[in-house]
This record gives C-alpha cells, sequence and structure tokens, in this order.
C-alpha cells in the first residue's frame, strides 16, 4: 500500500512538471535563438542586404541603408518541394532545391540542397530541424510551376558571392522568417527572427 501511494505521488508530480513545462512554453515552434536575430549580424554587409527584403528591419532605429540583391527565379514547387533556379539555355549557374516532410500538425524541412555550377551541397540539418514550416505552394500547375506568391524565395548579392535563402511563415504566431546565408560556396549562419 505505501509503494502504491509513493507511485501514485511520483506520478501526479510527474503529470504536473509536463504541464507546468508544456504550459509555460511561449511558442513552441520558433526556438529562443536571440544570437540568431537580424539585430545582431555582425557584417555589415550582409545585414544591409538582408535588410533589402527581411521585416525586421522595421525594429531597427539606426539609418541603415539596405543594399539590393538579385532575386533567384522559383522555377517549380508543390506543396512538398520549391526548385530555384539562375542559368541559361546552355548551364544552371545556381540551383537550389528545398524539400518538405508533411506531418499532420507541422511540416519541417526535409533538406535544402545548393548546387554553384558543379559544386553542390546540403545545409546542415541542425539549422532547420528546430522550425516548423509552411508548404512551398499552396497553388501550382500540374507541372509545377507557381501559381501564386510562394513563401520561400532566394537571392543573389550583386557581387555573386553571397545567397539568401528566405522563408517568411505567417501561418505561426508568433509570425517569423529566417533567412539562411551561404557565402562563396559554403554555409555561413542563419538569422531569425519573429514579428
Amino acid at each position: 500500500m505505501k509503494r502504491v501511494k509513493q507511485q501514485l505521488i511520483v506520478s501526479i508530480a510527474l503529470i504536473l512538471f509536463v504541464m507546468n513545462y508544456a504550459t509555460g512554453q511561449r511558442n513552441n515552434r520558433l526556438p529562443e535563438k536571440k544570437n540568431e536575430s537580424f539585430l545582431n549580424i555582425p557584417d555589415d554587409t550582409i545585414k544591409r542586404e538582408i535588410a533589402s527584403f527581411c521585416h525586421k528591419v522595421s525594429d531597427v532605429d539606426e539609418d541603415l541603408k539596405p543594399i539590393n540583391v538579385n532575386k533567384i527565379a522559383l522555377k517549380k514547387c508543390s506543396d512538398s518541394f520549391a526548385f530555384f533556379e539562375k542559368g541559361n539555355i546552355i548551364a544552371s549557374e545556381i540551383i537550389l532545391s528545398i524539400t518538405i516532410k508533411k506531418g499532420e500538425d507541422i511540416n519541417k524541412i526535409n533538406e535544402i540542397f545548393y548546387i554553384h555550377y558543379k559544386y553542390g551541397f546540403a545545409l546542415p540539418d541542425s539549422v532547420f530541424n528546430d522550425l516548423s514550416v509552411p508548404v512551398p505552394c499552396t497553388e501550382f500547375t500540374h507541372k509545377g510551376k507557381p501559381l501564386s506568391k510562394s513563401s520561400y524565395k532566394v537571392f543573389q548579392s550583386e557581387d555573386r558571392r553571397r545567397i539568401y535563402v528566405y522563408l517568411l511563415n505567417q501561418g505561426t504566431v508568433p509570425a517569423y522568417e529566417v533567412t539562411w546565408v551561404i557565402v562563396d560556396d559554403e554555409y555561413y549562419t542563419r538569422i531569425i527572427d519573429e514579428f
């Protein structure tokens, strides 16, 4: 009888702990990564280039002059992938693909793969596996041509050294934006902010 009471007390304590932890979380979709905020970007050029397309720049008090970046075209998409490409009829200069794992409650990025001419790599899973994400396209043709705007965008700096993979997720509360940065064909960092 004493053992049953102890097990009951431990079980109740465990249930209360789990309930407190689950209800005490501010947001289970967006990780707490203050050091990855737009406001903490140390590189002035990257900060000014990201300022040309991100929402967080509206929170900045300083006189920040954005630097224009070039958009890489979204060529194909569906509810499980997005395919961006820059090039000509002879060769593709940049290819970037994003694949999504669709779940019942949340969607996760499966892979972000980047190719520059013949060199390519996948971004580390750790830079996106903690995010809940929207599907790339909700409207598309049977051949995968996008019919409406996508939450995913890709940009290239004017000097062609930096690639920015941008995601705007307005389907969560709070909404958030994340930018993965590739510099000289190597993954550099991610910037994530809610708004």
